[in-house]
């Protein structure tokens, strides 16, 4: 077996940059035709005020159901300044400005096809196509920071290989700059901080390592020091100090969704592991039908359905979804940890006698990085979601497709065997987007149906909405009133439109003086029986079965 440090130098001249633009393209136009989407109207609001008065940034305020200080919403600079300067190029235009968003998606592709190569070479463009495809990115992208952040950290990782391996200066600044930018994009880039941190030292280049972590610390620094000066006080200890509570409890509350999450979407990453694993074809097609047979059963059996209650409390602790989702991270976690312990086992030594030294400092690199993803998971998750374990997910990918390329399977059959999988996994990836996309146009949807519905108000009353995530976004569009509850008080008369979100819904009934009588509720959805919101974006499980209705709105009117 001829080392991977020389295959990839002789096919470094066939960097395949049409497919690599062309995974963009899609993943942005994917995303593009998407109607606004949960946290989306944030970074709107932000990117239009920072492009307003970009050396007071934070200077607004903002927030639902009470307007609160900018600078008190967790939202770091990166995203909205380019994002704002998108809106102000192309106007208030969704398909538009998150076709402004495309640097992101095609820094991605380029960063990750890197890797690839440099992991698992002779599988990057298949492997391109399914991680962008994949159920973890091509839903989640929206105008949030998840895809921005892991495109800037991933290329500071390809910046951070190249700059170890040749003697240029120009590449560690670089590498050091666009790390900055990733941490001011996302604070979880300080995941990537320490990630790149480790490669230096696996690979005995501590000083170079050194200068890159101080060029992004100054980065960083720089900005939170030009926000205190301007704004009284830095964003990132702001948000330092909201972090309250007990640290093992919150630690506690994030390991079962950490199984689940990673387990509903890398199900088909753990199959490329079952081939790297040089499983039997049959297996890992059963483990397919299987797979398959899951999410169908999730769509088609309702949730009240073989299901096991708590007699006292009337809580559900055994449902169709904790089996699905339990069996699946049994099976995902159990591969990754196979995959791990053949990719390291001094036992396989005798498989891959020619393998190099570097090549084997990337197998401890990928295993660190693992480890490292994982306890930032821990350290950084405010709640469970699938943007928490996108880094987890990848990297399970990076080790399986490591492992695919050192085990040595005979590239014919290996590609007759992956194929099915790779195509089995954009399928699931599509899955995943298509039902989050019906979620975000319901939203849109009923957005139409409020704002042309009357329920007989007077003549000088006025209709407040009361919303979060797209459909705040839509109901502004609609010439609807935001209400803040802080600022304003309806007064007799006025109809209240609410989002029927628990907590919006408890925390209006919580104000006595406001006297409502419910009028009418308003429901829109569809008959595919699967949904991503919220679960998707903030619960233990990415998809779930849905009823039919996908989203609702109360209608009070104050008397």
């Amino acid at each position: 077996m001829q080392p991977i440090t020389s295959r990839i130098s002789k096919a470094s001249k066939s960097f395949p940059i049409i497919t690599v633009i062309f995974s963009a393209v899609v993943l942005t136009v994917l995303n593009a035709i998407k109607p606004i989407h949960m946290d989306d109207n944030v970074y709107i609001a932000y990117g239009k005020e920072f492009i307003d008065h970009p050396l007071k940034p934070y200077d607004f305020n903002f927030g639902s159901p009470n307007f609160i200080s900018a600078n008190q919403l967790l939202v770091p600079p990166v995203l909205p300044y380019y994002l704002g300067v998108g809106i102000k190029i192309l106007g208030n235009n969704p398909i538009l400005f998150k076709i402004w968003l495309f640097p992101f998606a095609l820094t991605l592709s380029v960063s990750l096809c890197f890797l690839y190569r440099r992991f698992a070479l002779g599988y990057e463009i298949q492997l391109l196509w399914f991680t962008v495809l994949s159920p973890a990115i091509l839903p989640g992208f929206n105008c949030m920071l998840e895809i921005p952040v892991l495109a800037l950290g991933i290329t500071a990782i390809v910046l951070a290989f190249e700059s170890i391996e040749s003697s240029s200066n120009s590449l560690i600044f670089l590498t050091g700059v666009i790390l900055g930018l990733a941490i001011q994009t996302k604070y979880t880039g300080l995941i990537t901080l320490v990630v790149i941190l480790s490669l230096f030292l696996i690979k005995h280049k501590i000083f170079k390592g050194f200068i890159v972590i101080v060029i992004a610390l100054l980065v960083f620094l720089s900005w939170e020091i030009f926000i205190n000066y301007s704004q009284g006080q830095s964003h990132f200890i702001i948000h330092l100090g909201q972090r309250k509570g007990n640290f093992i409890r919150r630690c506690l509350h994030l390991i079962l969704p950490l199984l689940t999450q990673v387990g509903g979407i890398a199900v088909a990453v753990a199959l490329i592991g079952l081939v790297a694993c040089r499983a039997k074809v049959r297996i890992t097609y059963l483990f397919v039908i299987l797979i398959s047979v899951g999410f169908i059963s999730l769509a088609l059996i309702p949730t009240n359905l073989l299901t096991l209650k708590d007699s006292q409390s009337g809580r559900n602790w055994l449902t169709i979804s904790t089996i699905l989702y339990g069996l699946m991270a049994a099976f995902v976690w159990s591969i990754m940890g196979i995959v791990i312990f053949k990719l390291l086992s001094s036992n396989s030594k005798a498989e891959v006698q020619n393998y190099s030294v570097h090549d084997r400092d990337i197998d401890w690199f990928l295993f660190i990085w693992l480890v490292i993803e994982i306890v930032g998971y821990f350290t950084l998750s405010p709640f469970p979601a699938v943007r928490r374990v996108i880094g987890i997910t990848l990297v399970f990918l990076f080790l399986a497709a490591r492992l695919l390329t050192k085990t040595n399977l005979v590239q014919q059959d290996s590609q007759r065997i992956l194929r099915p999988v790779i195509y089995f996994g954009v399928g699931l990836g599509i899955l995943f987007y298509s039902v989050d996309f019906f979620d975000a146009h319901a939203a849109r949807q009923i957005s139409y149906e409020i704002k042309k519905r009357d329920w007989n108000p007077t003549n000088d009353s006025t209709k407040w909405h009361l919303t979060w995530w797209g459909l705040n976004y839509y109901a502004d569009q609609q010439g609807l009133n935001q209400l803040r509850i802080n600022q304003t008080i309806p007064k007799k008369g006025d109809i209240i439109l609410v989002h029927k979100i628990e907590e919006l819904v408890n925390y209006l009934k919580s104000y006595k003086e406001l006297n409502l009588e419910l009028l009418d509720t308003v429901n829109v959805g569809d008959g595919f029986p699967l949904r991503t919101m919220a679960n998707y974006y903030s619960g233990r499980t990415p998809i779930e079965h849905n009823s039919g209705i996908r989203i609702s709105i109360l209608v009070y009117k104050v008397l």
